[in-house]
């Protein structure tokens, strides 16, 4: 699982380095400020296409907001929660081109939410 914390912190620093404050962030992307700092602060979630429409904004890849850059023999290991198997996913969604990203958005954001449902279904 994705440590959120890491991920927040990678969301805040991208931004930081743009100069952009959260508000400004989260009109670019349709998130509320208050969204975004939950997110920064690893207490909040988000949908693979909030999280691609974040790193859009922000100029990087999907895959340069969930891993840090790789150095030498250390580029194989799990990082921060995220396996290789995550990362190699999200440099392969950064290569297809924006038709492509959007339905797979959508085909995983119906995944996900059946998954959750399933698991709400047999937790009750």
């Amino acid at each position: 699982m994705m440590d959120m914390k890491t991920l927040g912190e990678r969301i805040k620093r991208a931004r930081e380095e743009r100069r952009l404050t959260q508000k400004q962030l989260g009109e670019m992307v349709g998130i509320d400020q208050a969204h975004i700092s939950r997110l920064e602060r690893g207490e909040k979630g988000m949908a693979i296409d909030s999280l691609a429409a974040i790193a859009k904004a922000l100029h990087v890849s999907l895959s340069d907001i969930m891993e840090d850059a790789k150095e030498g023999a250390d580029a194989a290991r799990t990082r921060d929660g995220i396996s290789d198997e995550a990362m190699e996913f999200a440099k392969a969604f950064d290569s297809l081109p924006p038709n492509q990203r959007a339905a797979l958005r959508q085909v995983a954001k119906a995944l996900v939410d059946a998954a959750e449902e399933q698991r709400g279904v047999k937790g009750g």
